[in-house]
């Protein structure tokens, strides 16, 4: 592997340092998590390595090459695909990091998908239905695997900057995918959110170059947000509304509530506290985190949700080695008729 000429290494560092502090995040953050293994001029073999790098670097920040290499501030003027209709200017200036990280992960995501495009639309009945056919409890497992299985990737935005919202649903020339972003380990949080994302795509709220961020603090359209909402309720429950009770309880009583109702419901325990949480005033949240500690000490949703990406994209991997397989014998068998 050549070297790089240390002028060229100070210059990519330099640029480094630039794009760390204009995105809020550290230098080691933007490496491990933003910028792809193949952007760095180590791994280049064109003549310029950096001036290679930094084009790829542009490419994938979605920003002028000239912005970059001249340094130009602000790097990135806004998450232009981002839909955060009635965010405080304050939340969305915090946010900026966060959702600029998830939508540049989601348009690696959708690059698996080679030229798949927009997914079959289906219910939120036709969605459980499907579920329900291979699994007696509807889990993140279950229904991040069926997102899969709909042409729609998903991830988890690890280690997201601080004041991150919760999930992104993004649509890039019609192909979709959801990153979750959420800092939490209890799968009962993730799954709704999942839900929640899958419903803005099923009910075609992403439009082409577009990406629709939810979370604390953001206030989207909110017609779509009570129908995406209604769409992850009437998916996980199978009611378009959520679970609540009738007084307050204590965590022990809640977990074992929930633990008995769950064959019932065909979902996962934790999304029922959640749920009822949801339902709940926000001063009794932490008998709902309580639970979830009780019943799940060791949980980690975002670990299993990585674990789920591997295994997908080593699967799709051996699905185009095949494919390649099967057009090179149709080949040798045509030229031999």
């Amino acid at each position: 592997m050549p070297q790089i000429p240390a002028v060229n290494q100070s210059k990519w560092e330099s640029t480094l340092a630039f794009v760390s502090q204009e995105l809020g995040v550290t230098k080691a953050f933007l490496r491990d998590f933003v910028i792809p293994a193949w952007v760095h001029p180590a791994d280049s073999k064109e003549a310029d390595q950096v001036s290679a790098a930094l084009r790829d670097l542009a490419l994938v920040l979605r920003v002028p090459t000239d912005r970059l290499t001249n340094q130009t501030s602000p790097l990135v003027l806004d998450v232009a695909a981002s839909r955060c209709k009635g965010t405080l200017p304050e939340m969305l200036s915090q946010q900026k990091p966060a959702r600029i990280m998830a939508e540049v992960l989601g348009r690696h995501l959708v690059g698996v998908l080679d030229d798949e495009a927009w997914p079959r639309l289906f219910s939120a009945d036709q969605l459980r239905a499907l579920l329900l056919n291979s699994t007696e409890v509807i889990d993140l497992d279950a229904l991040t695997n069926l997102c899969w299985d709909l042409n729609i990737p998903v991830a988890h935005l690890s280690k997201a900057p601080t004041h991150a919202p919760h999930a992104m649903a993004i649509n890039v020339d019609g192909r979709c995918a959801i990153v979750l972003i959420r800092n939490q380990k209890h799968q009962g949080w993730h799954l709704f959110d999942l839900a929640h994302e899958l419903g803005h795509v099923m009910l075609g709220h992403v439009k082409p170059g577009e990406a629709i961020v939810d979370g604390a603090g953001i206030n989207l359209d909110q017609s779509e947000e009570d129908e995406a909402n209604q769409f992850a309720f009437q998916l996980l429950t199978g009611s378009p509304m959520g679970l609540s009770l009738s007084r307050v309880t204590n965590a022990e009583r809640l977990l074992q509530i929930c633990l008995q109702a769950s064959p019932r419901y065909c979902v996962d325990p934790q999304w029922l506290i959640v749920c009822i949480g949801y339902n709940w005033p926000t001063t009794y949240w932490g008998v709902c985190v309580k639970a979830l500690g009780l019943g799940w000490p060791d949980n980690d949703a975002p670990k299993l949700v990585e674990l789920l990406l591997l295994r997908q994209l080593k699967k799709r991997e051996v699905g185009r080695m095949r494919l390649a397989m099967i057009r090179t014998f149709a080949v040798r068998e045509a030229k031999a008729a």
